[in-house]
């Protein structure tokens, strides 16, 4: 059957509309019984079903996918190796639809559930103008490029692998090994010499990226002042100098050249990661699994839908625990030195959200970690944290508030909300992230200002810790294995949220940064008018999450 026609860009002229109307016949000949067939449009792609006439309308106003030369959901049976339309086939360097190969990657059913579930959203709400579309071009004709990818031959007569597929693997061998971008461009080069002259291996590392740009899952650079005072976004976007250490912004170059930041934030978008997820068929069904699936046993702690926090949150916010599918995170952070050399004192600060939605076993897998922000050092960033997570904390705000969101499962959208939770950290980044002085007199966070501590020469130890025993335990009246005293005291008591926002408000006057002409200094305290401070605090800063 002549295929000319459906790369025509007149939809409407005779040709089109003849090889159309053949072209559903065939299809309605192979349906049977059934009411609905596959839509090859290029917004469907196969994926979706409709009536034959609804699957008309789509071919005249969007156009057949054009990678789509094998009818196999249509009817057409497969040619003969030694017709026509196979030696073109070979020519295009197209895999045969039936690889085995191809199908057990799954490549091809990925690409699917993110096409559909990125530019597909206004039929999904029945046309509405009202809904948010997140078609753009741009994305649309780079997504494109990706599906014939997926069914471009490596080199002429390969039928095991898809230019696609043979990146995506080779990518993956490199961040397994911690291939150098070096190492796996001359990688790239040797595979290329030895395949087939017409062959199609990108010949670089970026090439490579390059070929999978149409995923759409970015990294913003966003650049920072050189003493962590500020990111240059927003209002301070278009400045060339810090406006509170007047440090420039970029490196010195005697005016030549391309400008080089002083120090480049890598920040990767929450929300577009998020939505991947309830994209995916096989993920998204885990996304409910702590409401479904979950068996919750009295008095045993498995999951943290067990705790008390999570419960609490429940009560507080009730519409946000009715639907299962909202995300629950935690964030982790710490230093650590990226070049392997302890001689070389650089210590760079990736921030890290986990999702609980899933089971532990799946949850707390590589893959499912989410890297949210990448901090530059050479020092830790300190208190100054609050500088760099701004970005983030802008999206959780958004995302709480609620992001459309499609869900493969459900084959429908849904308005996303996410909220984050916990900090998993140690105790001294437990203080960058809270705010708390982790040192000193009072650096229990738990007993606050009822911590018992004792000077011990040039150090401090905390004692007080039978205030936690039951009040019949032994321990209470033996003071000679301890402080040689009788512990009659109750644990301390917990405080609410409500009164730890009190002891954040009273700090002020902290300045963040690392200007070197400011004086350092600790937090400067509100005082009432003829009396003592109502709250006690041990916060140097009111941090960026309360």
């Amino acid at each position: 059957m002549d295929k000319g026609w459906m790369f025509l860009a007149d939809r409407w002229c005779d040709e089109y509309r003849n090889g159309l109307e053949k072209f559903l016949t065939m299809a309605k000949q192979h349906k049977g019984d059934k009411p609905k067939i596959r839509c090859p449009c290029r917004k469907c792609r196969n994926v979706k079903y409709y009536s034959v006439h609804v699957v008309k309308s789509h071919l005249l106003y969007k156009g057949m996918d054009s990678t789509y030369t094998y009818w196999k959901f249509h009817g057409e049976t497969l040619p003969n190796e030694n017709s026509n339309a196979h030696s073109c086939c070979d020519n295009e360097h197209e895999i045969n639809a039936n690889n085995a190969e191809v199908n057990d990657d799954e490549m091809q059913e990925i690409l699917e559930d993110i096409y559909w579930g990125t530019f597909n959203e206004e039929e999904l709400n029945g046309g509405s103008n009202k809904e948010v579309s997140f078609r753009k071009e741009d994305e649309l004709e780079k997504f494109d490029r990706l599906f014939k990818d997926a069914k471009r031959a490596l080199y002429p007569g390969c039928k095991k692998y898809s230019i696609l597929l043979f990146v995506v693997k080779l990518l993956h061998l490199k961040v397994l090994n911690r291939w150098s971008n070096k190492s796996f461009t001359m990688l790239l080069q040797l595979l290329k010499d030895s395949y087939p002259d017409d062959n199609l291996l990108p010949s670089s590392y970026y090439d490579s990226r390059k070929l999978l740009g149409g995923i759409g899952l970015r990294c913003d650079l966003i650049h920072a002042c050189k003493n962590d005072c500020i990111l240059f976004r927003k209002e301070y976007e278009g400045l060339d100098h810090c406006p509170k250490c007047l440090q420039s912004r970029w490196k010195i170059n005697d005016g030549k050249g391309k400008k080089v930041p002083q120090k480049i934030l890598r920040y990767f978008p929450l929300k577009p990661r998020l939505q991947r997820l309830f994209m995916s068929r096989k993920i998204a069904s885990y996304m409910r699994w702590h409401k479904e699936k979950r068996v919750e046993e009295i008095g045993v702690l498995s999951h943290p839908a067990d705790g008390e926090s999570w419960k609490e949150f429940d009560k507080k916010f009730p519409w946000f625990a009715e639907d299962a599918r909202n995300v629950r995170l935690a964030l982790s952070s710490d230093g650590f030195n990226p070049f392997n050399n302890m001689c070389n004192s650089y210590s760079m600060w990736p921030v890290v959200l986990i999702n609980y939605n899933m089971p532990p076993w799946v949850s707390k897998r590589e893959p499912y970690f989410f890297l949210s922000l990448l901090i530059p050092g050479r020092r830790s960033p300190g208190k100054d944290i609050d500088v760099f997570l701004q970005p983030l904390i802008d999206e959780l705000l958004e995302l709480f508030k609620g992001v459309r969101t499609y869900d493969s499962v459900a084959e429908q959208c849904f308005l996303l909300h996410a909220a984050l939770m916990w900090t998993i950290n140690d105790f001294p980044a437990y203080g960058d992230l809270s705010g708390w002085v982790t040192k000193g007199k009072m650096a229990c966070p738990c007993c606050n200002d009822k911590t018992d501590y004792q000077s011990l020469r040039n150090k401090i130890g905390y004692l007080g810790h039978r205030r936690f025993l039951p009040d019949n335990h032994v321990w209470r009246n033996d003071g000679k294995k301890f402080n040689g005293k009788v512990e009659r005291r109750l644990k301390p008591r917990e405080l609410s949220g409500e009164e730890i926002l009190k002891q954040l408000k009273v700090v002020e006057g902290v300045t963040l940064g690392k200007n070197p002409n400011t004086k350092k200094g600790s937090a400067v305290l509100k005082k009432e008018t003829g009396l003592r401070r109502a709250y006690f605090t041990n916060y140097r800063i009111g941090k960026i999450f309360h």
